[in-house]
């Protein structure tokens, strides 16, 4: 550390942050632990988008400060210029951790519904080995009497756990709290919270979760029985298991989908949803497994050189990443699944490939194509199924998104070599300088917020944007310090969007070319991102609400926001010394920290100007923003230079102050 300088923010690290830190255990493991009482944002109830709100931030009690002022306890009133989202209880400023969502042993909803239809079961027995004379490569043997249900996707006549046990509904518990209801009604006042509704429906679907992979585990080993000695009732009442377990499946991923349609989800419970999400589909791949094996038993399918499945496990990605950076073992993550009796050898290391659909990697002086990744063949093993990627990116890739997918080749029983491929991963781009950032990233959030769609529905806009954010700003994705809180959201929709409840993709570009600035901001300016997330900074505010806020202030307090005319760049608005006092408002130019070891908080040190810092904080019982003022040397200590005092020379005396 520089002597002179205070407490140093280390290097920027344009690394790739570990997303994998949280697993789906670690997020739903507590629920039969005690919990922490969750403080709760008080919302504007009965609103919905295009309403009015008023938005107050109370000031905390009165704090002395070494000049001896004292904080008025009055509240800075806001005027109603931002429209509420109506999603309940936000959760948004709680900074929640895991171990506070749930407090009991599990949730309560659809407790009714548990257990009802007792899948797992046989209904057909098992004949013993030999009994019949078959052997598992042969199809099972016709019968007169008892016909074979073959059937995978169609409806079952046995109803799934999460189907309401009412004889007149099709859709069942978990998504009757979603039913048919469009996001302009969810932005409506709620009979019960969307968020608890969210954390509900989530903590519900990762008790069903655990539950099928102790199914699958078990319908394996029936299944590698009815393979050694194949039994018409065996075979049937295997099917309709798998029949059934699949239109579980299917509704839970669907509940899943539509929550992120339709519901701002807080950090934790948006962490939970996409790691469930991944869960999900590798067990339905699994499943999905299980089933060809029986129709190859039956020998109504095509013969398949094996039947096994590479799927991605983990990875960090969505993300940018800089050439030259390397992953650790544990971000990146592929699973080989098998059928119940695997009957095939791996010839090969599993390999990763890089998917660009724009230009080859190549070398920039040769034009001679290069392999833009090293540590891309990995050992995999029938026994140790999980093959981990440390992978490291050597070539940009022009700011264009790329994936990866994943191969591994086999032979089969026949003697036939085939590949085995897996899904392609989710996108990135490599970056060779930090310029290329905030275009990349603008080019990442696009893709997985609208996909191929031309409109998507607010929520999920703004869940796409805030674990974008969260990435971006290398926060913990579910103990985040500083989220994108329910106000930005507001102010974002308002400014951008038109306080819409649906947003068009030809609206995006003009709010990424602001926004991503600011991004860019956070992310590489020296001590910026940690006084964001401490409120020194804060961030997304209307003019008018910063001169509400100031209103009746003394001489020399000020915010510092981001502008809202040049993007990237900062504002701060001070009340002025003379009389009468008026609000100023000075954007903060690039030569202000131009200097050599001059940073921001320097510069705000060093102007007589800027006294008392109102800085955002949180109410720690109900979590609503409110502002606490101090002094400036107070709150920028941590970050301003100590400068050095020189001692005097010989005969001589400093400059008195």
């Amino acid at each position: 550390m520089d002597p002179e300088m205070g407490e140093m923010e280390p290097d920027v690290d344009d690394g790739v942050p570990n997303t994998n830190q949280h697993d789906v255990n670690d997020l739903f493991g507590f629920v039969n632990q005690g919990r922490d009482t969750p403080v709760k944002t008080e919302m504007p109830k009965n609103t919905f988008l295009g309403s009015s709100t008023e938005l107050s931030f109370y000031f905390q009690q009165p704090m002395q400060t070494p000049s001896g002022w004292a904080m008025p306890q009055t509240p800075g009133l806001f005027p109603p210029t931002t429209p509420g989202l109506g999603i309940g209880s936000s959760t948004f400023f709680n900074g929640l951790t895991p171990s506070s969502v749930f407090g009991q042993s599990a949730p309560p909803l659809f407790a009714s519904t548990m257990g009802m239809t007792g899948m797992g079961q046989i209904s057909g027995s098992i004949s013993p080995p030999g009994a019949n004379g078959n052997s598992m490569h042969n199809p099972i043997p016709s019968s007169s009497s008892t016909s074979l249900d073959t059937s995978f996707g169609t409806a079952s006549s046995q109803p799934s756990p999460l189907l309401s046990s009412s004889s007149n509904s099709t859709q069942g518990p978990l998504l009757s709290h979603l039913g048919q209801t469009h996001t302009s009604q969810l932005l409506m006042p709620q009979s019960q919270p969307a968020q608890q509704t969210a954390q509900q429906i989530l903590g519900t679907i990762y008790t069903l979760m655990t539950e099928q992979d102790d199914k699958l585990r078990k319908l394996c080993q029936e299944q590698q029985a009815l393979l050694q000695n194949p039994q018409i009732e065996p075979f049937n009442a295997m099917v309709t298991q798998q029949r059934v377990l699949k239109e579980q499946m299917d509704i839970e991923l669907r509940a899943l989908s539509e929550l992120n349609q339709k519901v701002i989800l807080d950090p934790p419970d948006l962490a939970r949803m996409h790691l469930l999400n991944t869960e999900l589909q590798v067990q339905m791949r699994q499943l999905e497994l299980y089933h060809a094996e029986l129709q190859q038993l039956l020998g109504q399918a095509p013969a398949l050189p094996c039947i096994a499945a590479l799927v991605i496990k983990k990875q960090p990605f969505p993300v940018v990443i800089s050439k030259g950076k390397q992953l650790s073992e544990e971000q990146l993550t592929v699973n080989l699944l098998t059928g119940a009796q695997p009957n095939f050898q791996l010839v090969s290391a599993v390999r990763a490939t890089l998917i660009c659909d724009t230009h080859n990697p190549s070398n920039s002086k040769t034009g001679a194509p290069v392999n833009p990744l090293e540590m891309d063949s990995q050992p995999a093993s029938l026994q140790h199924k999980i093959t981990a990627f440390p992978l490291k990116f050597l070539q940009g890739t022009r700011k264009a998104s790329v994936n990866i997918k994943f191969g591994v080749s086999v032979r089969g029983p026949s003697g036939q070599q085939t590949t085995i491929e897996s899904n392609t991963s989710n996108p990135f781009v490599v970056i060779t300088n930090e310029c290329q950032w905030e275009g990349s990233a603008g080019t990442l959030l696009k893709k997985d917020a609208f996909g191929g769609s031309l409109e998507i529905p607010w929520p999920q806009f703004v869940n796409s944007l805030q674990r974008h954010f969260l990435l971006a700003t290398k926060q913990d994705p579910v103990r985040p310090k500083r989220p994108l809180s329910v106000y930005d959201f507001q102010y974002i929709n308002t400014q951008f969007f038109g306080s819409r409840s649906i947003i068009h993709q030809k609206d995006y570009d003009a709010f990424w070319n602001w926004f991503g600035k600011s991004m860019q901001t956070l992310r590489y300016q020296r001590h910026i991102c940690t006084l964001w997330q401490c409120g020194i900074i804060y961030g997304y505010m209307g003019r008018d609400d910063v001169n509400a806020a100031l209103n009746n202030q003394e001489p020399g307090t000020f915010i510092i926001r981001f502008s809202e005319r040049n993007p990237g760049q900062f504002g701060i608005a001070y009340t002025g010394t003379e009389l009468p006092t008026r609000i100023k408002h000075y954007l903060v130019q690039p030569n202000d920290t131009a200097a050599a070891k001059k940073t921001f908080p320097d510069f705000l040190s060093e102007c007589a100007q800027f006294v008392y810092l109102l800085q955002l904080t949180h109410d720690p019982v109900t979590g609503r923003p409110l502002f606490t003022k101090s002094h400036k040397d107070i709150a920028l200590e941590p970050y301003a230079t100590r400068k050095a005092h020189s001692l005097p020379v010989g005969g001589y005396e400093p400059l008195s102050t």
